[in-house]
């Protein structure tokens, strides 16, 4: 730490200021790191994107009891649900 002393006002005064010279730039240092680390962002790990086990073509496109080798490989029939039609997994 290196502290300079310099003389204030009139000759007969001379009040003494010190001035702490490292303390200036320890503050830009550490004002530094903290926008450094505020700056720096998380990579965001690339998720699985969950593939289709069933056929590829739509369940609503084809009659229902249709049966079909899926995506998986395993065989996959075509049974209503409600309103709607969806591929269920043959046992």
């Amino acid at each position: 730490m290196q502290l300079r002393s310099r003389t204030v006002g009139s000759a007969s005064a001379k009040k003494k200021v010190i001035s702490n010279t490292s303390r200036s730039s320890a503050n830009k240092k550490v004002a530094s790191s903290a926008r450094k680390r505020t700056v720096t962002k998380k990579r965001l790990s690339a998720k699985k994107v969950a593939t289709r086990k069933g056929p590829a073509k739509s369940a609503t496109s084809v009659a229902i009891g249709t049966k079909e080798k899926g995506l998986d490989g395993l065989m996959w029939v075509v049974k209503s649900a409600g309103s709607s039609r969806r591929w269920m997994r043959v046992v």
